[in-house]
Formats: structure tokens, sequence, C-alpha cells
């Protein structure tokens, strides 16, 4: 999914569109909006294609994936990330769409040269707004539906906490100009 989906921030206009929309393809049903929102802000951060983009490194390539297919399986899974949506927060599901949308958009923003700042800045504030669920698990794993207190243990929830700031410190790295 995350190749599919570079390969599509690479083409222009309506094969990307098509190519970005069957990466989003979720049990038959596609979120067409989504593609075309996606290519719209990559086409607002100055898109290049990857050849015209300058030099991307390694860190750039495996950032842009892991967003990319982390905010694609919010469409293939929706109901794990749901389930640890924190109860005080309203719109569960138009949250996870939200911040599904937010991590593709992220993701692709960061293989255009033009794109990585604003990639910097949307990536970090995208990782600081999810945070909040990823204490709610460590702290009320009761209230996650279908968490497995037995197959994931407790301390395992708490590690991942530190987890965040890496990321965010990767997000900082692998954009600097």
């Amino acid at each position: 999914m995350a190749r599919r989906a570079a390969s599509a921030a690479s083409k222009g206009g309506t094969e990307a569109n098509n190519e970005m929309n069957a990466c989003l393809a979720v049990r038959g049903k596609t979120t067409r909006g989504i593609g075309q929102a996606s290519m719209a802000m990559t086409s607002v951060l100055g898109h290049r294609s990857l050849k015209d983009s300058g030099t991307v490194s390694l860190s750039q390539r495996l950032l842009a994936g892991f967003f990319v297919f982390a905010g694609g399986m919010h469409f293939v899974i929706p109901r794990s990330y749901e389930a640890i949506v924190p109860p005080s927060l309203p719109l569960r599901r138009e949250a996870v769409v939200v911040s599904g949308v937010a991590e593709i958009t992220g993701g692709l923003a960061v293989i255009p040269g033009g794109g990585r700042r604003f990639a910097r800045w949307w990536l970090l504030a995208l990782l600081l707004a999810v945070f909040p669920a990823n204490v709610h698990m460590a702290v009320r794993p009761e209230q996650v539906p279908g968490l497995d207190l037995k197959r994931i243990p407790r301390w395992m929830l708490w590690a991942r906490l530190p987890l965040q700031p890496l990321a965010m410190l990767w997000v900082w790295r692998a954009t600097r100009d």
C-alpha cells in the first residue's frame, strides 16, 4: 500500500488520483474524496515528481512509507483505531478518518523537497494530537474494547509512550532542510 501511494504521489492528474483511490479502497468501497484531497494537498505543496524532488534519503522514504501505511490502516481496520479514541472525544469514527487522512497527507508531503517543511510541522502536530489516545490506552486499558491484556501486557502499553517523542525526533531530522 505504501509503495502504491508513494508511486501515486510521483504521478500527475487522473492517473495519480486513480492510484490513490485504489490504495484507499476498503471492503469494496473507495474513499474517493480522500484520494482527491491528498492529491490536492500534494499539488498545493509544490508537487514534483520523485525524480525532480532532489535527493530523497532512505530515512525520508521510510518516514513517508510509515505514515502512508499507518494512515491507510485507519481505513482497513477502523474499529481498532476507534477503540483507542478516549471516550471524552465525540465523533470517534470521524476522528479516525481525519487522523488517517492527516497521516497519509503528511507522509506524502515528505517526498517532494518543497513539501518537507510543511510535512515537518504537520506530522509533529499530528503526533502531539494523537498522543492522548496512547496515554488513554496505557492508563485505562479496560476501557479499550477488544484489547486483550493477556496478549499485550500493560508494560507494553506504557513502553510505547516514549516512542512518540522518538517519532517526533525522526520527523524533525528527516524533514530538515
